[in-house]
């Protein structure tokens, strides 16, 4: 492990900007910050540390995107290309730590989504045939439950959406797997109906100041209404066919322009 270290930060020296790192090079400098000689830090991480990197890099890598979105310039292009490279940095650390606890390998990892790919798409692979872009949705799946039968581990498909998912993300999509697993399908004037009522409840509250102390009560029962609320434009959103989570960042991006604007128009 020395003399692998020895020559990759040699390589390094020698030719620094005109060296192109491939994968199998990525992986050794993983293995030797994780080495005996290593990083102390990169040495220290376990799966449970290594948690909100990965949250925050992949966070980054749709901040990214949206920044593309608004313009489609090299600069731009290049951040995402850098953002996921720390997406997949995160992914090296997982699979080394994995490694050396004799788990599963960079190879496992490869090769158990390759194989989930080609399993998953047997109207391209196989003689499977889909008319439709939602059949292929059906199809995945139809092939996901077939997949978890008889798993030691084996959940409601409604827990199956992870819980650090941005609270609305993961709402519409535990409200459009609730809609495929009962008959009781939304229905566009009972939200509403709802939405009213839940609306007029919060008008009639007298709102505390931010000198009065809350009564914990109302607060609570004032928490549950908001987030019935919340719940209701899930479902919106679903019907409308809009990812909410991200409806609601640009409607953010629009109201902080909006107020930059005006401070900007006062200072000059």
């Amino acid at each position: 492990m020395e003399e692998e270290k020895r020559k990759i930060m040699d390589k390094n020296l020698e030719n620094k900007e005109q060296d192109f790192y491939d994968f199998q090079e990525l992986k050794k400098i993983i293995e030797t910050l994780r080495g005996e000689n290593g990083c102390p830090w990169d040495k220290e991480q376990t799966h449970e540390s290594l948690r909100p990197y990965l949250i925050e890099e992949s966070a980054e890598v749709v901040g990214a995107i949206n920044d593309y979105m608004k313009e489609q310039d090299q600069e731009n292009s290049d951040h995402i290309c850098e953002e996921l490279g720390d997406v997949l940095l995160q992914v090296m650390l997982h699979s080394c730590i994995a490694k050396e606890e004799g788990r599963f390998t960079i190879e496992d990892v490869v090769h158990g989504i390759s194989e989930k790919m080609i399993r998953r798409h047997p109207h391209v692979f196989y003689d499977k045939h889909v008319d439709s872009s939602s059949e292929v949705l059906t199809l995945w799946e139809d092939i996901k439950r077939e997949e978890k039968k008889g798993r030691k581990r084996e959940k409601s498909p409604l827990r199956e959406v992870p819980l650090t998912l941005p609270g609305l993300m993961r709402s519409q999509k535990v409200i459009k797997k609730m809609d495929q697993l009962t008959d009781n399908k939304s229905d566009i004037s009972q939200i509403f109906d709802r939405l009213e009522g839940e609306i007029k409840w919060i008008k009639e509250q007298s709102l505390p100041s931010e000198r009065e102390e809350k009564d914990e009560k109302q607060a609570k029962e004032m928490e549950i209404r908001i987030g019935d609320l919340l719940l209701e434009i899930c479902k919106i959103s679903n019907l409308c066919k809009v990812n909410g989570e991200f409806a609601l960042q640009e409607a953010l991006e629009r109201e902080i322009k909006s107020v930059e604007n005006s401070i900007h128009s006062i200072n000059v």
